[in-house]
């Protein structure tokens, strides 16, 4: 069994507007990979960017990842499985 390795790499979260750290804790429940925080120098397969708002402010650029997800809301809670699932799929 391959296990992803991914990268988690949250917003400032000067203005969320909703709780970060429990949706990404739901997205954990369901996947049984490597989860990191995001640093430079490391590949990830899948990098998740987590902003509190749709300001999309968090800054990734430096990082290396095969797939990225970009969480702004709730609403992107189902979006982030499907992909997840799509991309395990895939390996």
């Amino acid at each position: 069994m391959v296990i992803f390795k991914v990268g988690i790499k949250y917003c400032g979260g000067c203005n969320p507007s909703y709780d970060r750290v429990k949706m990404l804790n739901q997205i954990k429940e369901n996947f049984s990979f490597e989860f990191h925080y995001a640093k430079p120098g490391i590949k990830y397969d899948v990098l998740i960017i987590i902003n509190g708002c749709k300001s999309n402010c968090a800054n990734y650029e430096n990082l290396d990842y095969k797939h990225k997800i970009i969480i702004r809301s709730e609403k992107d809670y189902g979006k982030a499985v499907e992909l997840l699932n799509e991309i395990n799929k895939k390996k």
